[in-house]
């Protein structure tokens, strides 16, 4: 699972001690790159209005899920809008449920 700091256009760009405007695009490149690697089933997670081109995965199954508000419930002003765009992208390798044996 892959899950990168959400877009500097989405948050505070000083959120972390340490930042970079470029760790997200560059681990959706690195999925991409590794999607048909038979070793691998790639999840990545990400807000599904992100305006990355590089959060586009196309042949990949998306998923989109409401979070409970984690870090979100603590913010002061307005509503928690944001835990309702979470959503996953499965890379073609990724089992479908109907692959999956019940235990």
């Amino acid at each position: 699972m892959i899950d990168p700091p959400y877009s500097h256009e989405l948050r505070d760009n000083h959120l972390y001690a340490q930042e970079s405007a470029t760790v997200a695009a560059e681990a959706a490149s690195w999925a991409r790159e590794h999607e048909h690697d038979r070793n691998l089933r790639i999840v990545f997670c990400g807000y599904s209005d992100e305006t990355m081109s590089e959060h586009e995965f196309p042949g990949w199954d998306t998923v989109k899920w409401k979070a409970t508000g984690g870090y979100g419930n603590q913010k002061k002003k307005g509503k928690n809008e944001n835990r309702f765009k979470e959503t996953l992208w499965f890379s073609p390798n990724c089992l479908k449920p109907a692959q999956m044996e019940l235990w």
